[in-house]
């Protein structure tokens, strides 16, 4: 899980998602993670990190800057 959460609007804000929801990206920090859902008045993506079978971590909100596709 990283170690702030972005809570401030991105210059994204107000603009549609580039990333669909359920798709399966990457962050800058070598995570993956699923799309939950696309805070539009924010510019800012709800995801959660895919995690080892028995382990569950919490949602949180991230940049789309911070994310990439998987190759």
């Amino acid at each position: 899980m990283p170690s702030n959460y972005d809570t401030e609007k991105s210059e994204y804000a107000g603009k549609d998602p580039v990333y669909e929801n359920r798709q399966v990206m990457q962050t800058t920090s070598g995570e993956r993670v699923i799309i939950m859902n696309y805070l539009k008045g924010f510019g800012l993506y709800v995801v959660m990190n895919i995690d080892r079978p028995g382990t569950v971590s919490p949602a949180y909100k991230i940049h789309p800057d911070k994310l990439m596709k998987i190759e």
